[in-house]
């Protein structure tokens, strides 16, 4: 039997998508946390932007992590850009 252990989709975002409000959302909403390491100087601001915002909710965490809630807004937000 083999586990595998992933704490993060976050490190899977390359390039561009690291600054991408929508897919940092997107990943955020499926793992629902992130820790303080894996966030570079290209995702914070986008990062604290949806924080700020009413896409994402802290639910808590003890460091380096931060756990996070898609909100009402958020999945209405990720909805319609899925076209659903």
């Amino acid at each position: 039997m083999i586990f595998v252990d992933r704490f993060s989709t976050l490190d899977d975002l390359t390039g561009v998508d690291r600054g991408d409000k929508m897919k940092l959302l997107e990943a955020l909403a499926v793992v629902g946390r992130f820790s303080a390491f894996e966030v570079d100087n290209v995702m914070a601001h986008p990062i604290t932007e949806l924080l700020k915002g009413p896409y994402l909710e802290v639910t808590g965490g003890t460091y380096p992590w931060t756990n996070v809630r898609l909100t009402d807004e958020g999945a209405a937000l990720l909805a319609d850009a899925k076209g659903l």
